[in-house]
Protein backbone atom coordinates (compact mmCIF):
# COMPACT_ATOMS: atom_id res chain seq x y z
CA UNK A 1 0.00 0.00 0.00
CA UNK A 2 1.18 3.15 -1.03
CA UNK A 3 1.91 5.80 2.16
CA UNK A 4 3.05 8.71 0.67
CA UNK A 5 2.43 10.86 -2.21
CA UNK A 6 5.46 10.96 -3.89
CA UNK A 7 4.48 7.20 -4.34
CA UNK A 8 1.60 8.10 -6.31
CA UNK A 9 3.11 10.75 -8.34
CA UNK A 10 7.11 10.41 -8.44
CA UNK A 11 7.68 14.21 -9.73
CA UNK A 12 6.51 17.45 -8.78
CA UNK A 13 4.86 18.11 -11.92
CA UNK A 14 2.68 15.33 -11.53
CA UNK A 15 1.55 16.46 -8.72
CA UNK A 16 1.33 20.78 -9.39
CA UNK A 17 -0.49 19.41 -12.45
CA UNK A 18 -3.33 18.46 -10.05
CA UNK A 19 -6.38 20.60 -9.63
CA UNK A 20 -7.12 21.43 -5.85
CA UNK A 21 -10.03 18.63 -5.28
CA UNK A 22 -8.21 16.07 -7.84
CA UNK A 23 -4.94 16.00 -4.78
CA UNK A 24 -7.80 16.03 -2.21
CA UNK A 25 -9.77 12.74 -3.07
CA UNK A 26 -5.69 11.25 -2.99
CA UNK A 27 -4.99 12.93 0.41
CA UNK A 28 -8.44 11.40 1.83
CA UNK A 29 -7.68 8.23 0.22
CA UNK A 30 -3.84 7.77 1.80
CA UNK A 31 -4.97 9.23 5.51
CA UNK A 32 -7.89 6.52 5.78
CA UNK A 33 -5.90 3.97 4.84
CA UNK A 34 -3.18 4.89 7.24
CA UNK A 35 -5.54 4.47 10.24
CA UNK A 36 -4.95 7.61 11.97
CA UNK A 37 -6.80 9.96 14.17
CA UNK A 38 -5.25 13.42 13.93
CA UNK A 39 -3.83 15.04 11.31
CA UNK A 40 -0.96 18.10 11.83
CA UNK A 41 -1.48 20.06 8.65
CA UNK A 42 1.59 21.94 9.02
CA UNK A 43 3.63 18.67 9.75
CA UNK A 44 2.17 16.54 6.74
CA UNK A 45 2.62 19.49 4.06
CA UNK A 46 6.09 20.15 4.60
CA UNK A 47 6.99 16.43 5.56
CA UNK A 48 5.16 15.26 2.23
CA UNK A 49 6.78 18.12 0.42
CA UNK A 50 10.39 17.66 1.38
CA UNK A 51 10.36 13.99 -0.09
CA UNK A 52 10.33 15.61 -3.44
CA UNK A 53 13.76 17.60 -2.77
CA UNK A 54 14.91 20.47 -1.03
CA UNK A 55 14.02 22.74 -4.46
CA UNK A 56 10.92 23.80 -4.72
CA UNK A 57 9.20 22.03 -1.95
CA UNK A 58 7.27 25.30 -1.09
CA UNK A 59 5.14 25.18 -4.07
CA UNK A 60 4.17 21.73 -3.45
CA UNK A 61 3.69 22.46 0.22
CA UNK A 62 1.37 24.72 -1.02
CA UNK A 63 -0.43 22.87 -3.68
CA UNK A 64 -1.22 20.59 -0.72
CA UNK A 65 -2.84 23.51 1.46
CA UNK A 66 -4.58 24.11 -1.48
CA UNK A 67 -5.91 20.99 -1.71
CA UNK A 68 -6.94 20.70 2.23
CA UNK A 69 -8.56 23.78 2.33
CA UNK A 70 -10.92 22.29 -0.42
CA UNK A 71 -11.75 19.45 2.03
CA UNK A 72 -12.32 21.55 4.98
CA UNK A 73 -15.07 23.55 2.93
CA UNK A 74 -16.58 20.13 2.11
CA UNK A 75 -16.49 19.06 5.68
CA UNK A 76 -14.20 15.92 4.59
CA UNK A 77 -11.90 17.23 7.49
CA UNK A 78 -12.17 19.36 10.74
CA UNK A 79 -10.31 21.26 13.20
CA UNK A 80 -10.35 18.65 15.83
CA UNK A 81 -12.06 20.45 19.04
CA UNK A 82 -9.28 18.81 21.35
CA UNK A 83 -6.60 19.31 19.79
CA UNK A 84 -3.14 19.84 21.37
CA UNK A 85 -2.01 23.23 21.31
CA UNK A 86 1.65 23.38 19.47
CA UNK A 87 3.00 26.66 18.01
CA UNK A 88 2.35 26.65 14.36
CA UNK A 89 0.73 23.80 14.16
CA UNK A 90 -3.08 23.13 13.67
CA UNK A 91 -4.65 19.33 14.52
CA UNK A 92 -7.57 17.79 12.29
CA UNK A 93 -9.42 14.85 11.69
CA UNK A 94 -10.95 13.04 9.17
CA UNK A 95 -14.89 13.42 9.32
CA UNK A 96 -17.44 11.07 9.39
CA UNK A 97 -18.49 12.14 5.78
CA UNK A 98 -14.35 11.94 5.15
CA UNK A 99 -14.06 8.75 6.04
CA UNK A 100 -16.67 7.39 3.78
CA UNK A 101 -14.20 8.08 0.62
CA UNK A 102 -11.80 5.35 0.72
CA UNK A 103 -10.24 5.94 -3.12
CA UNK A 104 -10.16 8.90 -5.40
CA UNK A 105 -13.28 7.87 -7.32
CA UNK A 106 -14.89 7.93 -4.55
CA UNK A 107 -14.65 11.14 -4.29
CA UNK A 108 -15.33 11.57 -7.75
CA UNK A 109 -18.34 10.25 -7.24
CA UNK A 110 -19.20 12.11 -4.57
CA UNK A 111 -18.80 15.45 -6.21
CA UNK A 112 -21.05 14.47 -8.98
CA UNK A 113 -23.90 13.88 -6.76
CA UNK A 114 -23.71 16.60 -5.10
CA UNK A 115 -23.86 18.64 -8.40
CA UNK A 116 -27.39 17.35 -8.86
CA UNK A 117 -29.74 20.62 -7.28
CA UNK A 118 -32.02 18.11 -5.49
CA UNK A 119 -33.37 20.82 -3.09
CA UNK A 120 -35.19 22.50 -6.31
CA UNK A 121 -35.89 18.77 -7.99
CA UNK A 122 -39.68 17.39 -7.96
CA UNK A 123 -40.46 15.02 -4.72
CA UNK A 124 -41.07 12.04 -6.96
CA UNK A 125 -37.92 12.77 -9.18
CA UNK A 126 -35.93 13.21 -6.32
CA UNK A 127 -37.19 9.90 -4.67
CA UNK A 128 -36.18 7.91 -8.00
CA UNK A 129 -33.31 9.13 -8.77
CA UNK A 130 -31.00 10.31 -6.06
CA UNK A 131 -29.58 6.61 -5.13
CA UNK A 132 -28.88 5.64 -9.24
CA UNK A 133 -26.89 9.06 -9.58
CA UNK A 134 -24.80 8.90 -6.73
CA UNK A 135 -23.85 5.64 -7.61
CA UNK A 136 -22.78 6.75 -11.32
CA UNK A 137 -25.76 4.88 -12.79
CA UNK A 138 -26.45 8.15 -15.04
CA UNK A 139 -28.93 6.19 -17.44
CA UNK A 140 -30.59 4.44 -15.09
CA UNK A 141 -31.59 7.54 -13.13
CA UNK A 142 -32.31 8.99 -16.49
CA UNK A 143 -34.52 6.25 -17.09
CA UNK A 144 -36.15 6.53 -13.85
CA UNK A 145 -37.06 10.20 -13.91
CA UNK A 146 -38.74 10.14 -17.28
CA UNK A 147 -40.65 7.23 -16.16
CA UNK A 148 -42.08 8.62 -13.32
CA UNK A 149 -43.25 11.55 -15.91
CA UNK A 150 -45.36 9.03 -17.95
CA UNK A 151 -46.65 7.38 -15.05
CA UNK A 152 -47.69 10.77 -13.97
CA UNK A 153 -49.58 11.83 -17.25
CA UNK A 154 -50.94 8.14 -17.29
CA UNK A 155 -52.46 8.29 -13.27
CA UNK A 156 -53.70 12.12 -14.32
CA UNK A 157 -55.85 11.10 -17.56
CA UNK A 158 -57.01 7.91 -15.99
CA UNK A 159 -55.49 6.08 -19.41
CA UNK A 160 -54.66 2.36 -19.44
CA UNK A 161 -51.68 0.89 -19.29
CA UNK A 162 -51.75 0.27 -22.69
CA UNK A 163 -51.80 3.69 -23.72
CA UNK A 164 -47.46 4.22 -23.77
CA UNK A 165 -44.30 6.91 -24.05
CA UNK A 166 -44.77 8.64 -27.11
CA UNK A 167 -48.57 8.26 -28.11
CA UNK A 168 -49.39 8.67 -24.42
CA UNK A 169 -48.15 12.35 -24.06
CA UNK A 170 -49.80 13.17 -27.61
CA UNK A 171 -52.97 12.00 -26.72
CA UNK A 172 -52.99 13.43 -23.28
CA UNK A 173 -51.49 16.66 -24.96
CA UNK A 174 -53.52 17.17 -27.94
CA UNK A 175 -53.93 20.60 -28.73
CA UNK A 176 -57.25 20.19 -29.33
CA UNK A 177 -59.08 17.42 -27.06
CA UNK A 178 -55.92 16.56 -24.85
CA UNK A 179 -57.01 16.08 -21.14
CA UNK A 180 -53.86 17.93 -20.10
CA UNK A 181 -54.55 21.09 -22.71
CA UNK A 182 -54.35 24.13 -22.13
CA UNK A 183 -57.06 25.55 -23.26
CA UNK A 184 -56.19 29.36 -22.48
CA UNK A 185 -52.95 28.96 -24.16
CA UNK A 186 -52.39 29.42 -28.08
CA UNK A 187 -52.98 26.52 -30.23
CA UNK A 188 -49.28 27.01 -31.59
CA UNK A 189 -48.32 26.84 -27.89
CA UNK A 190 -50.36 23.99 -27.22
CA UNK A 191 -49.22 21.97 -29.72
CA UNK A 192 -45.46 23.39 -28.69
CA UNK A 193 -46.11 21.53 -25.39
CA UNK A 194 -47.55 18.61 -26.47
CA UNK A 195 -44.38 18.30 -28.90
CA UNK A 196 -42.18 18.98 -25.74
CA UNK A 197 -43.59 16.15 -23.44
CA UNK A 198 -43.24 13.18 -26.56
CA UNK A 199 -39.99 14.69 -27.74
CA UNK A 200 -38.58 14.40 -23.84
CA UNK A 201 -40.15 10.65 -23.95
CA UNK A 202 -38.89 9.88 -27.29
CA UNK A 203 -35.33 11.12 -26.64
CA UNK A 204 -34.48 10.28 -22.69
CA UNK A 205 -36.92 7.72 -21.81
CA UNK A 206 -36.92 5.44 -24.58
CA UNK A 207 -33.58 4.55 -25.40
CA UNK A 208 -32.90 4.05 -22.31
CA UNK A 209 -35.38 1.51 -21.51
CA UNK A 210 -34.08 -0.41 -24.44
CA UNK A 211 -30.31 -0.28 -24.39
CA UNK A 212 -27.44 0.63 -22.46
CA UNK A 213 -27.52 4.58 -23.10
CA UNK A 214 -23.89 6.43 -22.38
CA UNK A 215 -24.72 9.51 -20.28
CA UNK A 216 -22.40 11.42 -18.26
CA UNK A 217 -23.00 13.38 -15.12
CA UNK A 218 -23.59 16.92 -16.34
CA UNK A 219 -26.03 15.13 -19.47
CA UNK A 220 -27.74 12.91 -16.46
CA UNK A 221 -28.49 16.33 -15.03
CA UNK A 222 -30.03 18.31 -17.21
CA UNK A 223 -31.82 15.48 -18.50
CA UNK A 224 -33.57 14.80 -15.17
CA UNK A 225 -33.94 18.76 -14.43
CA UNK A 226 -36.20 18.60 -18.09
CA UNK A 227 -37.89 15.81 -16.10
CA UNK A 228 -38.69 17.28 -12.72
CA UNK A 229 -39.82 20.95 -14.92
CA UNK A 230 -42.13 18.86 -16.79
CA UNK A 231 -43.64 17.09 -13.53
CA UNK A 232 -44.16 20.56 -12.44
CA UNK A 233 -46.28 21.26 -15.41
CA UNK A 234 -48.18 17.59 -14.76
CA UNK A 235 -48.96 18.82 -11.56
CA UNK A 236 -50.56 22.59 -12.47
CA UNK A 237 -52.98 20.64 -14.88
CA UNK A 238 -56.77 19.70 -13.66
CA UNK A 239 -57.57 16.69 -16.77
CA UNK A 240 -60.76 18.13 -18.74
CA UNK A 241 -63.99 16.48 -17.65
Amino acid sequence: MRNNLKDIFPTQADLLALEPEQLAGYLLALFNSGNTDEIDLVLYAETQAKLYGDVGWVTVARAIAEAWQWLVRECFVALDPYQRTIPRRTIYFVTRRGTQIQTPADLDSFINASRLPRQILHPKIQAKVLVSFATGDYDTAVFQAFKEVEVSVRKKTNSPDSDLGVNLMKKSFNPDNGPLTDKGTLSSEREALMFLFAGAIGSYKNPCSHRHVSIDASQAIEMIMLASHLMNIIDSRIPAP
